[in-house]
């Protein structure tokens, strides 16, 4: 105790200019883009990569707004929104001329390809077939107005490959009938066992 009562404390101390100076952290992130086709390359088929973009969807609106914050499986909302836009991205990487004409509402270039398909933009932003299929009224919106796909794209591609793979019929209950019809027995003759 004798000690501590020895030592003195100075009335005023004062640290060296750069003894407190402030550091400041920075950091820096760095994103990549993938481009469009070349994340529609990397995903296998049709399906998977609607759940991709419903999944990547759902974390967008979950990141942006926590209150609304949905948990468990993907609705099938999700899943068509997810489709839709796909389908969208595709478009305007596809059709920009035909979207700027349609939104501004100007006609199509008279050398338009798709002149004759009588194109709209519904509501969610996406190219539309018009024509005489609308006035058959048993038919759904989407039979009546099928969403328009480039012809080569490989977002088609797998479209065709889900929808080929499918059975036209019921799978028989006969063992020695191996094959359910499809629609590749009309393309190819036979059933498709490997997609392009």
């Amino acid at each position: 105790m004798n000690e501590m009562s020895s030592y003195k404390i100075p009335e005023t101390f004062s640290f060296p200019d750069n003894a407190l100076k402030e550091k400041r952290s920075v950091v820096t992130c760095v994103a990549k883009i993938v481009p469009l086709p070349e994340f529609i390359d990397r995903i296998s088929s049709f399906k998977k990569l609607v759940l991709v973009c419903a999944w990547i969807l759902r974390f967008i609106k979950s990141s942006r707004l926590p209150v609304s914050r949905t948990f468990g499986y993907l609705k099938s909302s999700e899943l068509h929104t997810g489709v839709v836009t796909i389908v969208r991205l595709i478009q305007q990487a596809e059709f920009p001329n035909e979207i700027k004409c349609l939104v501004q509402g100007n006609p199509l270039p008279k050398d338009s390809k798709l002149l004759p398909l009588n194109l709209f933009c519904d509501s969610e932003g996406v190219l539309r077939v018009g024509g005489r299929l609308s006035r058959n009224t048993r038919l759904t919106y989407d039979q009546n107005h099928p969403m328009l796909l480039p012809k080569n794209h490989e977002f088609t591609r797998k479209i065709e490959a889900c929808r080929n793979s499918r059975p036209l019929t019921e799978l028989s209950p006969d063992p020695s009938d191996f094959n359910a019809l499809t629609p590749a027995h009309f393309l190819f003759g036979g059933p498709i066992h490997q997609f392009p």
